[in-house]
């Protein structure tokens, strides 16, 4: 399935083949927290835009897919902040940046990456988020979310990573929450009835 993504759509996410369409894992995380979509001004969505593709490249560097990008200017400690928890969490990546969708649940998503990682647990597969803003209430139902993505549910540890202009980083794990899962399916249920 090759997904298409519009983001003034009502569904974000389509399949032209099939006409399928699904929502995002950001229209379900703005509905129950709408303080997402007011903290991304044009200003926090470009940084956020270098530092994933920062992020991408120096995964992709590790996989020996590209050279090592030159950080950022503009944004050099958040890459520095980057290539230490890189180094920290010894990612191996799997997959980067690679959209999927769950047709039960009717969503899709962009998870930034999946890879092996290690650190204080021994080696396993972990959902990776990068994350260069404050923490909201919503960050672990993303990951539990985007874990029911097709291709993502080996992931046996979720993390976000928050990265700072400072060139500091937090790693938190998330652990599965039935109550935000539930959540999480009643935000997707307000999502279908507007779309009714």
């Amino acid at each position: 399935m090759k997904l298409v993504v519009d983001r003034t759509a009502p569904y974000h996410y389509s399949d032209p083949a099939t006409g399928q369409r699904f929502f995002s894992v950001s229209q379900v995380r703005n509905v129950l927290w709408p303080y997402v979509e007011r903290e991304n001004d044009e200003a926090t969505r470009r940084r956020g835009t270098e530092i994933h593709l920062y992020w991408g490249l120096l995964l992709g560097s590790r996989a020996g897919l590209c050279p090592l990008p030159e950080p950022v200017f503009e944004y050099e400690g958040y890459c520095r902040a980057l290539r230490e928890a890189a180094d920290v969490l010894k990612v191996r990546p799997i997959r980067i940046e690679d959209p999927s969708y769950n047709l039960e649940m009717g969503i899709a998503g962009q998870p930034d990456t999946l890879a092996w990682v290690s650190g204080p647990w021994k080696e396993r597969i972990g959902l990776i988020d990068v994350k260069t803003g404050m923490e909201t209430k919503t960050d672990g139902v993303q990951l539990m979310l985007y874990k029911t993505l097709q291709g993502y549910e080996s992931a046996k540890v979720m993390l976000d990573l928050y990265v700072r202009v400072d060139g500091g980083f937090q790693i938190k794990e998330r652990v599965y929450d039935p109550h935000a899962m539930a959540w999480a399916l009643n935000g997707i249920g307000v999502l279908k009835g507007r779309n009714l």
